[in-house]
C-alpha cells in the first residue's frame, strides 16, 4: 500500500458562497447540493446544517494542456422549468465542450452527475477527463479526514460521516492525496496527466481523483454514517440508472409545483422568477427536522474558512420570512411545519436563540427581538386563515409576547451588525406582533398588549429619527 506524501496538506476551507443553483430531491433522501462555478461545490448531509464536501469538479486534458473547469466562466445553465432544479451545465472552450447534469436521488443519499465530453475542434487531439472531489466530512468539527482507494472506487471518512465516489463506466485510474501536496490537481499541474496512484491518505485535508474511461457516463457520490452505507448508496443509484432517477426527481417536483398558486397572475417573466425563488426556498427546508428552514446552503467567505458555522443554520427571522413567502402561494402545510418547529425550539422564557442547527441546538446565543416577534406574526397569520390546529401555538405566543413586553423596545442585538438599541425594522416587527397577539390573549393581557403596541408605535419616530447630524446629511 502506497501512502500519499505531504500530509496533512493545506488547511481546509469550504467553497465560495457564489452559487449558481441549489438542488435537493423531494423524497426520502437527506442530501442537498449546491452548484457554483459550474460544478458541485458543497454537499450537505444528513441535514441542511451539515456540509460534508467542499467541491466535486472535473479536469480536462487536451493537446494544449489541462483545464480545471471551475476556473473558467464560459458556461451556461439550464433547467427543465424555473421551479424544477434538475440543473444542467455546459462548459465550453475552443477545443471541447463538457455537459454536466446534476441530480439528487429521491430515495437514496446520493448525488449523481451525468457527463458528456466532446471535441469541438479537430486540433483538440485526444481528450482525457478526470473527476476531483474534496471531502470535508464531519462539517469542519470532526478534524482531519482519511481517504483511500479500492480499485475503481474511492472512499473518505471523517467524524460520523463517510463518502464513496464511484462511476459507470468504472473509473480507470484512481488516487488519493493531501490537498496542495499530493492530490490529483498537483499531479496534473506537474506532469500534465495522471501519474500518481496513491492508495491512502491518513488524517488530513484529503482529495480523491479518478480518470473517467469513457467520454460519457455517470459519477455517483454516496454518503452514509459508515463506508458500507455510502458504498451501497452510490452503487444502488448507479444500478438504478441516471435517467430513471432523473425522471422520478422531476415528477416529484412537478407534483409540488402543481400546488403553487400565484395570485394575481403575473406576467410570464415575473412568474418564472417567482417560481424559481419559491423552489429555492423549498430546497432549504430540512427533512430530518421538518419546518427547520435554514437561511442559505452556503458558508459566508467559505473559500477562506473552515469553521462549523455559516448560513446553513436556522435563523428564526429568515425561517419565518421564507414561510410567509410560501404561504402567499398556498403552501399552508409548509408554514404549519415551520410553526411546529418554532413551538419545539422556543426557550423557556419565550425567546429564540440568534440561530440554531436544524435539530434545535443553538450555535450563536444572542437575542434579537425581531426573531422573537416574527414567530408570533406567523402564528397569527395562520390563525387568520383558519389554521388553529398547531398544538402549543397559544402557549408559544403568550411566552413570546411576555418576553417582548419585559425586554423591549430596545433589542440586545439589531438584525444587522448585531448592535444593541432600537431600530425601525425591529420595533415595527415587535409592534406588529403585539397587535396580532391580542387575538391569542384574554382580558387584561389583551388590553395591555394593544396598549403597549400603540405606545411603542407612536414612539418609533422619536426613537429612530434624527436630524442635523452626520447620519442625515
Amino acid at each position: 500500500m502506497v501512502q500519499a506524501p505531504g500530509g496533512p496538506g493545506l488547511d481546509p476551507t469550504w467553497a465560495s458562497s457564489d452559487k449558481d443553483a441549489v438542488i435537493t430531491a423531494l423524497g426520502t433522501s437527506r442530501v442537498w447540493a449546491t452548484v457554483g462555478h459550474g460544478i458541485v461545490n458543497e454537499v450537505y448531509w444528513p441535514t441542511t446544517g451539515e456540509p460534508q464536501l467542499r467541491d466535486l469538479g472535473f479536469l480536462v486534458v487536451d493537446r494544449h494542456g489541462w483545464v480545471e473547469v471551475k476556473r473558467f466562466v464560459d458556461y451556461t445553465i439550464t433547467t427543465p422549468a424555473p421551479d424544477i432544479p434538475l440543473v444542467s451545465v455546459c462548459h465550453r472552450t475552443k477545443q471541447w465542450r463538457l455537459e454536466l447534469t446534476f441530480v439528487v436521488d429521491p430515495t437514496r443519499d446520493t448525488v449523481l452527475i451525468s457527463y458528456d465530453l466532446g471535441a469541438t475542434d479537430a486540433d483538440a487531439g485526444p481528450l482525457e477527463l478526470y473527476v476531483l472531489a474534496a471531502p470535508h466530512l464531519g462539517g469542519g468539527a470532526a478534524g482531519p479526514n482519511t481517504a483511500w482507494r479500492d480499485d475503481e472506487v474511492l472512499y473518505a471518512v471523517g467524524g460520523q460521516a463517510a463518502c464513496c465516489l464511484a462511476a459507470t463506466p468504472a473509473l480507470e485510474r484512481t488516487s488519493v492525496g493531501f490537498v496542495g501536496e499530493s492530490d490529483g490537481w498537483q499531479d496534473l499541474d506537474r506532469h500534465g496527466t495522471m501519474t500518481w496512484q496513491y492508495d491512502r491518505a491518513d488524517a488530513g485535508n484529503v482529495a480523491l481523483m479518478g480518470r473517467l474511461v469513457a467520454p460519457r457516463g455517470v459519477v455517483a457520490l454516496g454518503l452514509g454514517a459508515n463506508v458500507s452505507g455510502a458504498r451501497t448508496a452510490a452503487r444502488a443509484s448507479l444500478a438504478d440508472g441516471f435517467e430513471s432517477i432523473a425522471r422520478r426527481f422531476v415528477a416529484d417536483w412537478e407534483r409540488w409545483t402543481d400546488t403553487v398558486v400565484l395570485v394575481p397572475h403575473p406576467r410570464a417573466d415575473v412568474a418564472a422568477q417567482l417560481r424559481r425563488s419559491l423552489a429555492v426556498l423549498r430546497c432549504h427546508e430540512d427533512r430530518a427536522y421538518p419546518g427547520a428552514m435554514i437561511a442559505s446552503l452556503s458558508v459566508p467567505w467559505g473559500n477562506t474558512r473552515s469553521d462549523l458555522g455559516g448560513y446553513h443554520l436556522v435563523w428564526t427571522r429568515d425561517c419565518v420570512e421564507s414561510a410567509l413567502a410560501l404561504l402567499v402561494t398556498g403552501q399552508v402545510e409548509a408554514c404549519r411545519r415551520v410553526l411546529t418547529w418554532l413551538v419545539a425550539t422556543q426557550q423557556p422564557d419565550g425567546h429564540w436563540t440568534q440561530n440554531a442547527f436544524p435539530d434545535g441546538q443553538a450555535y450563536w446565543t444572542g437575542i434579537q427581538l425581531d426573531e422573537v416577534a416574527l414567530p408570533v406574526i406567523l402564528a397569527t397569520r395562520l390563525a387568520e386563515l383558519g389554521h388553529h390546529d398547531v398544538e402549543g401555538a397559544t402557549t408559544m405566543v403568550r411566552r413570546a409576547v411576555g418576553y417582548l413586553a419585559a425586554h423591549g423596545p430596545s433589542s440586545p442585538q439589531d438584525r444587522w451588525e448585531e448592535n444593541p438599541g432600537v431600530s425601525p425594522f425591529t420595533i415595527a416587527t415587535v409592534v406588529a406582533a403585539l397587535y396580532g397577539a391580542s387575538r391569542w390573549l384574554d382580558g387584561a393581557d389583551a388590553t395591555y398588549a394593544l396598549s403597549l403596541a400603540r405606545y411603542w408605535d407612536a414612539r418609533i419616530e422619536d426613537w429612530t429619527f434624527v436630524s442635523r447630524t452626520e447620519l442625515d446629511d
